[in-house]
């Protein structure tokens, strides 16, 4: 039986590699992927019956908790914590060919993944 998930999308997303992690555990088999902008959307989609699932960060070792999707949590009926995967995370910096790492003066990045990166920066390209 296939079962959809709502996830925070786009694709290619950390959330969405935590969702194929849980297919890959047998947490949720024959896994039908509904992107959505935000854990409320995720937890909508279940409490509405487009989803039986939502796949959301709750936590990550940087920053702490995820206060969008606590706060999603308090808009609706409860729902039930299922499963728990932990990830691994890895980002990487995209230049310009030709570009050394010295060079760069400007970084462009989202606020939570700066969180997880500024130790990196501030050691390697301090000035940036």
């Amino acid at each position: 039986m296939t079962s959809t998930v709502a996830y925070l999308g786009p694709a290619g997303t950390f959330t969405e590699a935590a969702l194929v992690a849980f297919g890959e555990m047998g947490a949720v088999n024959d896994i039908e992927k509904l992107p959505v902008n935000s854990p409320s959307e995720a937890f909508k989609a279940v409490r509405e019956g487009r989803a039986e699932f939502a796949c959301v960060a709750i936590e990550n070792s940087v920053d702490g908790a995820v206060t969008n999707t606590f706060d999603a949590f308090t808009e609706g009926e409860p729902l039930q914590v299922y499963r728990e995967v932990d990830l691994e995370v890895a980002f990487a910096i995209m230049v310009k060919k030709g570009l050394k790492l010295a060079d760069v003066s400007t970084i462009a990045t989202h606020p939570v993944a700066y969180q997880q990166v500024r130790g990196w920066l501030t050691e390697n390209i301090p000035d940036a």
